[in-house]
C-alpha cells in the first residue's frame, strides 16, 4: 500500500508541474548498480539495474523542487530475485555555486525467496547539498551531490539500519532544450552493526526542458 501511495503521489506531482510549463525538466534515469553485503569478513555482491522518471521545476530565481523514482531488479541465485524502489523529493535553494535543501526519501527492498517475499522499508527526512558548474563556455560541465537520510520512520531495519547516505558525481551536457549526465552513485547504510550494506554503480540521465 505504501508503495502505491508513493507512485500516485509522484504521478500527481508530474501532472501538476506539467501544467506549469515553465522551468520544467522531465526525463529518465538509469543506474547500473552492484549491491555489496559484507558480514564478519565475508562479502557477496549482486548485480542489478534500476530505471525510472525524474522531474525538476524552478519555483523562482533560486528555489527549485525535484523528484525521482527508480525501480531496480537484482537476480539472485536459484531463480530468486530482489526488487527495489527508491523515491525521493527535494526542495532546495541555489546559491552562487552551492545548492542546499531538504527532502524526503522512501525506499523498499523486496526479496523473493522460495515463493515468499519479504519487504524492508526505509523512509524519512533527508538533507541535501550539491555543487556543479560548466567548463568555461562549454556546454559540458560537472556536478557532485550528496544526501543523508538521517532518521528512519519505518521499523523494518534493526537498530536504525535504514539510515543511509547517497553521493553522486559526474559530467553533464546542456544543449537546450536537452540535458544529459553520466556519473557514479554510491549509497551506504552506514549504521548496521557488523554489516556492510552498499549500492554503487554508473548512472546516466536524459531530460527535456520546457
Amino acid at each position: 500500500m505504501r508503495g502505491k501511495v508513493v507512485v500516485v503521489g509522484l504521478l500527481l506531482s508530474v501532472l501538476m508541474v506539467m501544467s506549469v510549463q515553465a522551468g520544467l525538466n522531465v526525463g529518465g534515469k538509469i543506474w547500473v548498480e552492484e549491491l555489496t553485503i559484507g558480514v564478519g569478513g565475508d562479502e557477496g555482491t549482486v548485480d542489478g539495474v534500476a530505471v525510472g522518471p525524474t522531474v525538476s521545476l524552478d519555483l523562482g530565481d533560486s528555489l527549485w523542487v525535484s523528484g525521482s523514482w527508480l525501480v531496480g531488479l537484482f537476480d539472485l541465485e536459484d531463480g530468486d530475485n530482489m526488487t527495489t524502489q527508491d523515491a525521493e523529493a527535494v526542495l532546495a535553494m541555489s546559491f552562487d555555486w552551492l545548492d542546499i535543501g531538504v527532502g524526503f526519501r522512501y525506499s523498499v527492498d523486496q526479496i523473493s525467496l522460495g515463493g515468499g517475499t519479504e519487504d524492508a522499508v526505509k523512509m524519512g527526512p533527508m538533507a541535501y547539498a550539491g555543487v556543479g558548474s560548466s567548463f568555461g563556455d562549454s556546454p559540458i560541465g560537472w556536478y557532485a551531490a550528496g544526501s543523508w537520510m538521517f532518521y528512519d520512520l519505518a521499523d523494518d531495519w534493526v537498530d536504525g539500519g535504514g539510515k543511509h547516505y547517497n553521493v553522486e558525481g559526474g559530467l553533464s551536457r546542456f544543449l537546450d532544450p536537452l540535458t544529459a549526465t553520466v556519473g557514479y552513485r554510491y549509497k551506504d547504510h552506514y549504521d548496521i552493526d557488523g554489516v556492510d550494506f552498499t549500492y554503487a554503480g554508473i548512472t546516466a540521465t536524459a531530460g527535456f526542458s520546457f
